[in-house]
């Protein structure tokens, strides 16, 4: 039970007695315990990326608790974390040029997701205007394709249509493309 659930439990104790004192006191109680349990730290969840996130899941398929945590803490040091489920290899590499402290990071990420859950990385999104029109690249969900809308700038930063991520504009052609300018979208 996480911090939230137990602040719903405890307000749904309240008491309906407006005219007693006793329904007052038990209230004023409830508060209390609420003002207390606002107060408790509750662990962040980390952020995996989304190849750690399925690297993760496939691990807690095959075993319990315990099993995911050995395969976790076991691995690193220089090397990639892997294991084999049903014949089959899930790796995650941790290749960088730190590899020590980026292993000791992930592991540490990894085994935190174990226990408090996670959150997984939100791809980033990207505008692309046509540089010589001043429009906008859009995907038309009812035609399904891609089309130029001129708009105001305010407008394609908001309407998720005219969003795309890195491999979208790789696939269109559009990125690494001089004739467009590309914007990373605040979310």
């Amino acid at each position: 039970m996480n911090k939230q659930e137990v602040i719903e439990a405890i307000e749904n104790e309240r008491t309906n007695c407006d005219d007693t004192i006793w329904g007052g006191a038990y209230d004023e109680a409830i508060d209390d315990t609420l003002a207390i349990v606002r107060q408790l730290d509750e662990p962040e969840k980390p952020v995996l990326s989304k190849e750690e996130a399925e690297w993760l899941e496939h691990l807690k398929l095959i075993g319990n608790f315990t099993h995911c945590l050995y395969v976790i803490t076991r691995q690193g040091w220089g090397c990639d974390f892997e294991f084999r489920s049903h014949g089959k290899k899930y790796k995650l590499s941790c290749a960088s040029e730190n590899d020590g402290d980026e292993n000791e990071l992930t592991k540490n990420r990894l085994v935190n997701a174990l226990i408090y859950g996670y959150e997984v990385e939100k791809e980033k999104r990207y505008t692309a205007k046509l540089k010589i029109s001043n429009e906008y690249l859009s995907y038309d969900k009812d035609y399904k394709e891609i089309c130029h809308y001129k708009i105001p700038d305010d407008v394609a930063n908001k309407v998720k249509a005219y969003h795309f991520i890195e491999d979208d504009l790789v696939k269109y052609h559009i990125w690494g493309n001089e004739a467009y300018e590309v914007k990373e979208v605040e979310e």
